[in-house]
C-alpha cells in the first residue's frame, strides 16, 4: 500500500514544476507529503510489534481499520489536489470554491490521520524516532 502512496507523491511533485505553486498548493502538498510519512512510520511500527507479538491480531485490525479511514480520505485529497493543480495551469485561476474545496478535503485527511494515531497510541504502538535519510 505504501508504495502506491510514493506514486502518488511522485507524481504530485512532478506536477508541482508543471502548476503554479500557489500557497494552498504548497500547504496542501506538503501535509499530503508529511501524513504519508506519518501513515508508513505508525504503520511498519504496528507490523513489526503485530509480528513480534506484542500487538493481538484484534488490535492490529483494529489499527488497519483506522488505515483504511485515512488511506482513502489521503488518496480523495490526492485528488483534490490534482484537480485544483490542473485548474491552476488553465486561463484562469482557481477560485474560492477551488480552494476550500481542497481545503476541506486535506483537512478531512488529517482528522483522519488523527483517529488513525489516536488508534495507535491507544493501542500501545511504540514508533521510534525516525531521521530523515
Amino acid at each position: 500500500m505504501f508504495k502506491k502512496l510514493l506514486v502518488v507523491i511522485a507524481l504530485v511533485s512532478g506536477l508541482m514544476g508543471c502548476a503554479a505553486q500557489d500557497e494552498i498548493t504548497l500547504v496542501a502538498y506538503k501535509t499530503l507529503e508529511t501524513s504519508a510519512i506519518t501513515y508508513d512510520t505508525v504503520m511498519t511500527a504496528a507490523g513489526d510489534m503485530h509480528s513480534q507479538g506484542k500487538l493481538q491480531d484484534d488490535d492490529w485490525a483494529k489499527l488497519k481499520d483506522a488505515a483504511l479511514v485515512y488511506y482513502d480520505a489521503y488518496q480523495v485529497a490526492v485528488s483534490g489536489l490534482l484537480t485544483y493543480m490542473r485548474a491552476s495551469e488553465g486561463l484562469s485561476s482557481p477560485g474560492a470554491t477551488e480552494r476550500e474545496n481542497l481545503k476541506a478535503l486535506v483537512d478531512k485527511m488529517a482528522g483522519d490521520l488523527q483517529e488513525l494515531l489516536k488508534a495507535a497510541i491507544d493501542l500501545g504502538v511504540d514508533v521510534k524516532e525516525v531521521s530523515p535519510e
